[in-house]
């Protein structure tokens, strides 16, 4: 009696976001093999993902318009802001 197995389970979520980390999947042995039947192939099967560098530059959203003058005369100031949308991470820069 060969061996029969089951099908593939989905890949599991990757062990790292970045710099490589392991997803893996299994199946189940339906059938041990007996009287000399051919034998069982592997029940768990493993790959690389997320290979790429933790590193990411920030996104910043538009400049938002000019705030008025601080002051009405002499020396004022006007000021505008950019929103982060995402931060940076490991060795990414943020201008």
């Amino acid at each position: 009696v060969d061996c029969k197995l089951g099908p593939w389970s989905a890949f599991s979520k990757c062990t790292k976001e970045c710099d490589g980390g392991v997803q893996t999947r299994t199946r189940l042995q339906l059938q041990k093999p007996r009287y000399g039947g051919q034998s069982c192939d592997a029940l768990q099967e493993s790959r690389a993902c997320n290979t790429g560098s933790c590193d990411r530059d920030c996104k910043l959203g538009d400049w938002t318009q000019f705030t008025q003058c601080s002051k009405v005369c002499n020396t004022g100031y006007r000021e505008r802001r950019r929103q982060m949308l995402m931060p940076v991470r490991a060795n990414g820069e943020c201008p």
